[in-house]
């Protein structure tokens, strides 16, 4: 993760639209027609044209070519967390590298902020349809699939921070579970288990109930794993259970 310092924000920043849609990618598109050429004479002019784009870059202007310019640094707040999140979603789908571990350490502590922030920002509703079903199907294989937290906890070891001990962080994988447009192409399944998890007196426990089980069987039975973070978030889930339960504690923008 890179940190800007106060002093250099306003110079790397911009209010501007950072994305590129496909539909804004510039494209060249040509059309070769030959007429009154016999087969040898098309195939030396093939082979012309192959030679030329791949030896001399067609290179039409060499002194315009040559000349080069500086790049510039310009983000903004919205496009920063929407790429966070998409390569975050890129990462979690593939094993465990090392090559990546900082990343994934990253991640798995700070994917919840960043669902967050984008969520709250004046530009949500400027996602595409895709963009926010993209990101709706990756909250629920983050949240639903146990497996996913498993194989990196097993490699990098559980994160430091307990994000479901954050009844914030928490309540944004809620918005994002309960946005249908973002979770309209679930398959019938996972649909099925998420309409569950809903209607669940106490949708939360039910919700992190595989989570936890998983944690708590590593907890118990497996000598590889620091027993602090495990035992610190089984306990979080059972405090969250009984507050719930007792209705102390309210799942907040419900």
């Amino acid at each position: 993760m890179i940190q800007v310092g106060d002093e250099i924000e306003n110079a790397v920043t911009t209010t501007a639209n950072t994305r590129i849609k496909a539909a804004d990618i510039p494209q060249i598109t040509a059309t070769i027609t030959i007429t009154s050429a016999n087969m040898s004479q098309a195939q030396n002019f093939l082979w012309d044209l192959a030679e030329h784009g791949a030896m001399k870059k067609f290179l039409f202007d060499e002194n315009a070519a040559k000349k080069t310019s500086k790049g510039t640094i310009r983000v903004n707040q919205f496009d920063a967390h929407l790429w966070i999140l998409n390569q975050s979603l890129l990462l979690l789908s593939s094993p465990p590298d090392e090559r990546t571990k900082a990343l994934a350490v990253y991640i798995l502590e700070w994917f919840p902020f960043h669902l967050r922030e984008l969520r709250e920002h004046k530009n949500f509703e400027s996602l595409d349809v895709e963009e926010k079903q993209k990101i709706g199907q990756g909250v629920y294989a983050f949240i639903g699939d146990e497996d996913i937290l498993e194989k990196f906890w097993g490699a990098y070891g559980p994160p430091s921070t307990n994000w479901i001990d954050e009844p914030v962080d928490l309540a944004y994988l809620w918005k994002w579970l309960e946005d249908e447009e973002a979770t309209r192409f679930l398959g019938k399944k996972d649909k099925s288990s998420l309409k569950q998890n809903k209607e669940d007196p106490n949708p939360d426990r039910s919700l992190l109930l595989p989570i936890i089980t998983m944690i708590s069987r590593h907890w118990l039975m497996d000598r590889a794993w620091d027993v602090r973070a495990p035992f610190e978030w089984v306990k979080t889930y059972l405090q969250l259970v009984c507050y719930l339960a007792r209705g102390s504690r309210i799942r907040p923008f419900n």
